[in-house]
Formats: structure tokens, C-alpha cells, sequence
């Protein structure tokens, strides 16, 4: 974009500023189209740059059931480990198609479930500049979620250490034949995987629960 460029949409309206500027660079930056698109709201307001209703309510509720479809499997993925552990020799030979039925079915059902019940009178005419932020008549159960998404992350990365410190008691004290101690080996490496992985999600969790109380206090 040249200097002339901008000298002459100094006198436009700030809208008109900012139409004007993506339309310039939209060679240089090829998402100025979509963005110009899909997130620019439609009204007369030339003091806000907000998405429009429709972009709010799919990015956000995307994203929200994503979220929760995560928090499950990882609690049925702790859930598993726990069983593997607390039946390591014999959980490499028992096969069932059911239980593989179930975890779908859970995995699927239970996400769409928390989001119908979560946002039932969410109000996303209004528009908005981070599609993040909790729509209208939500706010109360969207804490609900996030206090309950945390306390699941917490308790999971507690379960694991535990048993990590319990699948290595039992392979100091206990004689077991080497396929088995092959799989608690296994169980081991999966499991400290998890907690890893948990641990970050817990830290993503706390970051994103303080930059929301600093945003609203501010």
C-alpha cells in the first residue's frame, strides 16, 4: 500500500477507512476477502468492528463442543488406564466390541448433550469482537462448565501420578511373568503421556480462567 493510499481515505468515515484499507491489501494478505465476508457486521455502527451473529454462534459453539469432545476422552482415556492397571494381566486378552460401542456413543452424544443444556436461551444477535466471549443468558453455566472442565483436569493428573507411582511399585515387588511386565512398561509409558498432556491442559485452563477475570475487572 503506498502513502497516497493512505492520504486519501483520511477525510472516509472510520469504516470506510478500514473497508478501503482491506480492499488495498488484499493482494499482499488473500483472508482480507473472507474477513471483509464472513466477520464484518452489517450495521451502521462505524465505531465497532464486530463479527456478525451468525459467525459468533458457529465459531463459539464449535469451538464449546470441540472443548467438551476433548475433556471426554481424555476422562474415558483415564478411565481406560485405570482399568488396564488395575487388571494388567489380563487386559491385552479381553476384547469387546460393545465397550467400543459405548466410548463412541459417549464420545459423540455426551458433548452435543452439554451444549443443548449449556446454551438453550443464548442470545447471539448481539455482536462481538472475540467469539470466545459468553453470549447473553449463559454466563452462569459457562462458569459451571469452566469450574467443572478444571476440577476434571485436576483430579485427572492426580489419578494418573497415582498410577504411575502404583505401576512402578509393581514392578519392584512383584514376579511377574514378561508379557505382563511388558505391558505395565507399556501402561507406564502411556500413562505418563497422559499426565503430560493433562498438565498442560490444566495450565491452558488456569491462563485462560485468569485472562477472563482480568478482562472483565478491567
Amino acid at each position: 500500500m503506498t502513502l497516497k493510499t493512505f492520504y486519501d481515505v483520511r477525510q472516509l468515515s472510520t469504516r470506510s477507512k478500514i473497508q478501503t484499507i482491506l480492499v488495498s491489501t488484499e493482494k499482499e494478505n488473500s483472508w482480507s476477502f473472507l474477513y471483509r465476508v464472513f466477520i464484518l457486521d452489517g450495521s451502521n455502527n462505524e465505531e465497532q468492528l464486530l463479527m456478525n451473529s451468525m459467525t459468533f454462534k458457529v465459531i463459539h459453539l464449535s469451538f464449546a463442543l470441540f472443548l467438551i469432545m476433548d475433556t471426554t476422552i481424555k476422562a474415558l482415556l483415564v478411565f481406560e488406564r485405570t482399568i488396564a492397571t488395575g487388571k494388567v494381566e489380563t487386559y491385552e486378552t479381553e476384547k469387546s466390541k460393545k465397550s467400543c460401542w459405548i466410548y463412541i456413543a459417549i464420545i459423540n452424544l455426551f458433548p452435543v448433550s452439554v451444549v443443548y443444556a449449556t446454551y438453550p436461551n443464548a442470545e447471539f444477535s448481539q455482536s462481538a469482537c472475540f467469539a470466545l466471549f459468553a453470549p447473553r443468558n449463559t454466563e452462569i453455566w459457562i462458569n459451571m462448565l469452566y469450574l467443572a472442565t478444571f476440577l476434571f483436569a485436576l483430579l485427572s493428573f492426580i489419578t494418573l501420578r497415582f498410577l504411575i507411582l502404583l505401576n512402578n511399585k509393581k514392578l519392584k515387588f512383584h514376579n511377574f511373568k514378561l508379557s505382563t511386565r511388558y505391558q505395565i512398561r507399556e501402561n507406564l509409558t502411556f500413562t505418563y503421556l497422559m499426565s503430560s498432556v493433562l498438565l498442560t491442559g490444566l495450565a491452558v485452563v488456569i491462563f485462560y480462567g485468569l485472562a477472563m477475570i482480568i478482562l472483565r475487572t478491567s
